[in-house]
């Protein structure tokens, strides 16, 4: 995992200006920011995530064990030539004391390698947050339902023979081309209430 250490300095300066704008962080994974309120970055924003990395599929490293047991590092054809990043935000639509629906949408600027391309990838759904009374809660969330231009396209190295083979395992590509990666971008649906007593 890359460290956030480039970004870290960005997002507590976000932080900063957010406090003084008047938005509330809210808990987040040590390597996350979300930002709930409205903050006014073009647009209304329920939150906001961003990450210095690829994270909508698996490239490979590129190390791998030949069946002779030779151990071979071929990882310069998993070299990462564009720039990583990840971005999660949520468009409010509606905010009210009992109400907020948003749109939330994901966004990853892909990986292209010699061997490896994921493409940039768009996804959206939509959030809805509803306080039925003061001990009553209720959430749906569906996120990634919609997405766009998800795909992962990998191609063989050769060996001297000009056999074709899996530069990420070692395997022959025939027996690679059922099992080669794929988006790893779930459809995620969920619906919570919450009853405090």
């Amino acid at each position: 995992m890359k460290t956030k250490r480039k970004i870290k300095k960005c997002l507590t300066e976000l932080v900063l200006i957010g406090l003084i704008s008047g938005a509330v962080p809210t808990l987040a994974n040590a390597s996350d920011i979300i930002f709930s309120k409205q903050i006014k970055i073009f647009t209304n924003l329920d939150y906001l995530i961003v990450q210095d990395e690829h994270l909508t599929s698996s490239p490979w490293s590129g190390n791998f064990t030949a069946i002779n047991g030779k151990a071979f590092k071929v990882n310069e054809f998993y070299i990462n030539r564009r720039q990583e990043m990840n971005i999660k935000t949520g468009i409010a639509l509606v905010n009210r004391n009992n109400l907020k629906i948003s749109i939330p949408v994901h966004f990853d600027n892909g990986f292209k390698s010699d061997l490896y391309d994921a493409s940039r990838y768009l996804g959206t759904g939509i959030s809805l947050y509803y306080r039925k009374s003061k001990d009553v809660f209720l959430t749906f969330e569906a996120h990634d339902i919609l997405q766009i231009n998800n795909g992962v396209k990998e191609r063989p190295c050769y060996d001297a023979f000009r056999r074709e083979f899996h530069c990420g395992t070692g395997s022959p590509w025939i027996d690679m081309k059922s099992r080669l990666n794929q988006s790893d971008v779930p459809r995620d649906i969920k619906l919570k209430v919450y009853y405090f007593f």
